[in-house]
């Protein structure tokens, strides 16, 4: 079964996923447990179209940030797609978990001196 925006919890040929929904006190929340995610390493100056096409970016991690410009992700292939997270300049290594489904692509700038891994599926 294809992942495609309107069921992407599909399994894929070389993804697996597992879901699972638990039932609260103010509704259904989804609990996303990924086995196979792809990542990136990014130091260039220039965006990256890190996939096309519908996923789910897992987490942004900073290894670190010299620019006084902000890392930028994006639904989309370009900088005019929707803004998933933006992070601030000089911040010291760190990780940011997301699990934020995108529909267009992952596109990420990363300014010039500022190394971050990406992963998502």
């Amino acid at each position: 079964m294809a992942f495609t925006p309107n069921n992407p919890y599909a399994i894929s040929d070389n993804q697996q996923r597992v879901v699972d929904v638990q039932e609260g006190a103010t509704g259904v929340y989804e609990t996303l447990n990924a086995t196979a995610t792809s990542f990136v390493y990014l130091t260039t100056t220039a965006g990256t179209q890190v996939k096309t096409g519908p996923g789910i970016f897992h987490t942004l991690s900073i290894l670190g940030a010299k620019s006084s410009s902000p890392i930028t992700v994006y639904d989309g292939t370009s900088t005019s797609g929707t803004i998933i997270a933006q992070f601030g300049t000089g911040a010291q290594a760190v990780s940011f978990t997301f699990d934020a489904q995108f529909n267009t692509g992952l596109f990420v700038v990363v300014p010039s001196g500022d190394t971050v891994t990406i992963t998502y599926l």
